[in-house]
C-alpha cells in the first residue's frame, strides 16, 4: 500500500535508469504520488531490466560538479537557443 504513495527502492531504480521506456520517469522524491498524478509513473517491469548510469558522460569525476553538470549544460542549451540579444 505505501509503494503507491512512498517511493520505494523499485521506484527508485527506474529514476536512475538509463533505457529510453524509463527515462523521465519517477521524479517524485519521497513521495511518488506525484508521478502518479502527473502521469510519469512508470513500474519495474521483469521483462526489461533496468540499466542503470547516464545517457551523456560525466565532465570530470567530481562529486560536487556531477550533481550540477546538469543544470549547466541546460544553461547552455537556452544560452544558445534563446540569446539574451534577441529579446532585446
Amino acid at each position: 500500500m505505501l509503494d503507491r504513495i512512498l517511493v520505494t527502492p523499485s521506484n527508485h531504480h527506474v529514476h536512475h535508469a538509463q533505457n529510453e521506456r524509463y527515462i523521465d520517469r519517477n521524479y517524485g522524491g519521497i513521495l511518488i504520488l506525484w508521478d502518479r498524478l502527473f502521469g510519469t509513473f512508470a513500474e519495474e517491469p521483469d521483462e526489461e531490466p533496468v540499466v542503470f548510469g547516464v545517457r551523456k558522460p560525466l565532465a570530470n569525476w567530481n562529486p560536487f560538479w556531477a550533481n550540477f553538470q546538469v543544470y549547466d549544460s541546460s544553461e547552455s542549451s537556452i544560452r544558445r537557443y534563446h540569446p539574451v540579444s534577441r529579446t532585446m
